[in-house]
């Protein structure tokens, strides 16, 4: 999963549809717009100014893949959960996917351990005393016409 960090959905599409050969297929899952859901609620709730990257959202990958001459059948949002022992692994995993870096190439400074501990005491715990990521995706199957 790396097509959500590019900069223009249609340009990202378009090399799509340009490498693949004629009846040639492609299966994509993109993350989009509603992921992180969980946590950027804690942060408004908590008051802190937390840098997660931008997701385009799915209507935008859509409208761009009807400007590529591609055909698309098969396409649904699923949402995906991991549940984590704290924020401290939630925060790793999702450094993990690239979502703690700047699409933009640009620096941000990091959280203190204040807002730290209050980001993780505002985020919602299950029964075990987890705390959740939700991951929302877009999965697309497209074909490129004879």
């Amino acid at each position: 999963m790396a097509l959500q960090w590019c900069r223009r959905p249609q340009a990202a599409l378009a090399e799509i549809a340009r490498v693949l050969h004629h009846g040639g297929r492609a299966e994509l899952a993109i993350m989009v717009d509603g992921s992180f859901a969980e946590l950027r609620r804690a942060s408004r709730a908590a008051g802190i100014s937390l840098h997660i990257n931008e997701l385009f959202t799915a209507s935008d990958w859509l409208n761009a893949l009807s400007q590529t001459g591609l055909n698309y059948g098969a396409h649904e949002l699923v949402e995906y959960s991991d549940e984590f022992d704290g924020l401290w692994q939630l925060l790793r995993s999702i450094k993990g996917v690239g979502a703690g870096s700047s699409a933009q190439g640009a620096k941000r400074q990091g959280l203190t351990r204040k807002a730290l501990n209050q980001l993780e005491a505002a985020m919602p715990r299950n029964e075990q005393g987890q705390v959740t990521n939700t991951y929302t995706v877009l999965h697309l199957t497209l074909e490129k016409p004879l």
